[in-house]
């Protein structure tokens, strides 16, 4: 068991099975009422499970205090994209900081899309739907 200073290395694409697309622009429509992130193809009914848009997400931790105009629109667009269905959270804690005097917000959060598996293997181009 690694100690305070050590670290299991997590291959990069147990984090990111999108191959990168994760931190693409995204397409809208997209795929099933989600974003599509990535190089568009040309989708087809028919194509095979193994070629059809996957779900992946992309995680957020951060801190916001309540008293920032900044923080709290972030607060804002994140609560935005959860009540639109492109965002799922995963844990909010609120401590009031004396000091301050006011809130402060953790957050974890992840943005989800859809993305081309195949195109982690060199296919894809065209649009999505």
């Amino acid at each position: 068991m690694p100690n305070d200073k050590q670290r299991w290395t997590i291959d990069n694409r147990l984090l990111d099975p999108s191959g990168g697309q994760r931190d693409m622009d995204i397409h809208l429509p997209g795929y099933e009422g989600l974003p599509y992130r990535g190089i568009p193809y040309d989708r087809k009914e028919n194509d095979p499970s193994s070629i059809q848009p996957q779900v992946g997400a992309r995680v957020h931790v951060e801190m916001l205090e309540m008293s920032e105009a900044a923080d709290r629109k972030r607060m804002e667009e994140i609560y935005t994209m959860f009540t639109n269905g492109n965002a799922v959270i995963s844990a909010e804690e609120r401590h009031w900081d004396e000091d301050i005097k006011s809130w402060r917000v953790f957050i974890r959060w992840a943005d989800v899309y859809t993305f081309n598996p195949q195109a982690t293997k060199g296919h894809g181009n065209g649009h999505i739907g």
